[in-house]
């Protein structure tokens, strides 16, 4: 009896001292953080599991590898691919791998790529892939739903379809060719531009000119499209129809180029002969034409020359208050050599300045001198012949 109750004092003596340790136990616990009291592990993530996809589409996905445990290699592979479907490849800093170093509490970021078969029927697919280290091991699902096959479809887009300039210059439009379709495209490449132009297409960042570009299934191809403007083009707006078509798809797109006009003056004579003649000290008339030889309108040219000394020129008129492109009319320039110049060839320089643009022109005058000096000294050679016939007979018959 008296044994039962030393047993039954023990036991109420070692319950309080049971109570206290389990309370102090629970009170560590409360305070540790969480990752000392969870077992560590890999963690494969991705910010988007599930995603849509179209068939002979190629995929980049983002994963992130998680290493809470102890530095180390982590080995990677795709465990599940559906059936027919290329082998996905994992990259990392642009190489393809199956390992990543990943230091203790830090993380990795790599990428799967996934190819779409083009064949492909719509419906959700799965691939996984699995990442296993010291740490333990993770698997990450992920979903890719093929959406229904589109029907083939292009377009044709330029970001800027509109271009303003003189005529004579090259003018480049970059325009971007989308094949929507599932299959691969051959485009032929067309225009339609003013009669004279010239249109060429050439691939970006690429020399050659083409008429047909294949473009693969949900791509695109980017293109300069070159259009040349021949000297002499009116001033005005005009637009240019691009096509490319393939035996099932079709785009189409409007470039416009905005021709300022070319500002182009020409001097000349009619026949085009730049010579004349003219007499010393008399006046001599010289037709000459000034055409606007450009394709936007001149105003306000006025005529000047520069002759040897003591000449004159002058113009009738002698300024033209406008001309069209294309346009030639005719000024009278009256030369006057020097009453003292002598028989020979001189240069008049003749200038034609508008408002927009200039030109010169050089004439070579041939001189002949005045008939009446050569009277008068046919006249002194005669007198001289007289007075000395004269001498003789006086003074020959002494």
């Amino acid at each position: 009896m008296m044994r039962g109750n030393q047993e039954f004092k023990i036991t109420t003596a070692v319950f309080p001292l049971t109570i206290l340790i389990l309370t102090i136990l629970a009170l560590i616990m409360v305070m540790l953080p969480p990752a000392s009291i969870q077992a560590a592990g890999i963690d494969l993530s991705t910010e988007f599991p599930g995603i849509f996809v179209r068939p002979g589409e190629t995929v980049n996905l983002y994963l992130q590898v998680t290493n809470p445990g102890a530095s180390g290699i982590i080995a990677l592979d795709t465990d599940q691919v559906p059936e027919g479907w290329e082998q996905p490849v994992l990259r990392g800093g642009g190489f393809r791998i199956n390992q990543v170093y990943v230091k203790s509490g830090e993380n990795a970021r790599i990428t799967l790529d996934v190819k779409i078969p083009g064949n492909a029927s719509a419906g959700a697919y799965t691939v996984t892939v699995r990442a296993s280290g010291n740490a333990g091991a993770a698997e990450l699902p992920l979903t890719l739903r093929v959406s229904e096959p589109n029907q083939a479809g292009a377009a044709l887009t330029s970001q800027y379809p509109a271009l303003r300039g003189p005529a004579d210059a090259t003018y480049s439009f970059q325009v971007t060719l989308d094949n929507d379709g599932n299959a691969k495209e051959t485009f032929s490449l067309a225009a339609q531009a003013p009669q004279g132009w010239e249109v060429k297409f050439k691939p970006r960042y690429e020399d050659k000119h083409v008429v047909t570009i294949p473009v693969d299934p949900n791509s695109t191809q980017s293109l300069d499209v070159e259009v040349r403007v021949p000297r002499g083009a009116a001033a005005g707006s005009f637009k240019i129809p691009v096509r490319a078509a393939s035996g099932s798809a079709t785009a189409e797109i409007e470039l416009q180029i905005e021709l300022i006009g070319t500002y182009a003056l020409n001097v000349t004579t009619p026949s085009g002969l730049m010579s004349a003649q003219a007499t010393a000290g008399r006046e001599s008339s010289v037709t000459i034409s000034v055409a606007n030889t450009g394709s936007a309108p001149l105003t306000d040219v006025s005529l000047t020359a520069s002759a040897p000394p003591n000449w004159t020129v002058t113009f009738a008129p002698d300024k033209v208050d406008a001309l069209a492109p294309g346009e030639t009319k005719q000024v009278q320039a009256v030369l006057k050599p020097s009453s003292k110049a002598i028989a020979g060839d001189y240069v008049v320089s003749v200038w034609a300045q508008g408002r927009e643009t200039s030109d010169d022109a050089e004439f070579r005058v041939a001189v002949r001198t005045s008939t009446l000096w050569g009277f008068i000294g046919v006249g002194l050679v005669l007198l001289v012949i007289a007075g000395v016939s004269r001498v003789f007979k006086v003074y020959g018959r002494r």
